[in-house]
């Protein structure tokens, strides 16, 4: 059975291939989002237009329920890894997921999964290992999984 393994932040993205239950994952697919590597001040010039309403004799400031540029950026690669990861299961690419993300960004993830793709989920780890270099991911990854 064939398992895939995303491993995740909100900056990059590595899917491995793992054939049988006891074999290496190989790395198949490696995505980058940098604006996920960028902090607030640097994704947006304006803290969010303050919108002034005249209600009755005083003024009222509302900024609304706004989410903030990076959390924004999360949900964007989240999304787009979801897609990914739903044409990959139509085309039967896999016939197991197993996400290990660093913990903000697997909320997100889950968010975004389409409801076929969430049940081929078989494991979790909320876990950040993104940036640990490629070469030294399928160890970790047969420890974890």
């Amino acid at each position: 059975m064939t398992t895939w393994i995303l491993v995740a932040n909100q900056s990059v993205a590595k899917i491995f291939e793992r054939s049988s239950k006891n074999g290496v994952p190989e790395l198949i697919e490696e995505f980058q989002h940098p604006a996920g590597r960028l902090h607030e001040g640097d994704l947006v010039t304006d803290k969010g237009a303050a919108v002034f309403q005249s209600a009755g004799s005083g003024q009222q400031r509302s900024t609304g329920t706004e989410v903030e540029a990076t959390e924004h950026q999360a949900q964007i690669f989240a999304g787009e890894l979801a897609e990914q990861l739903r044409r990959a299961r139509v085309d039967d690419r896999y016939r197991a997921l197993a996400l290990i993300c660093a913990p903000a960004f697997l909320g997100h993830l889950r968010e975004a999964l389409d409801d076929a793709t969430a049940k081929l989920v078989t494991a979790e780890v909320d876990k950040n290992i993104s940036e640990q270099p490629t070469g030294e991911l399928p160890a970790t990854l047969q420890n974890l999984l």
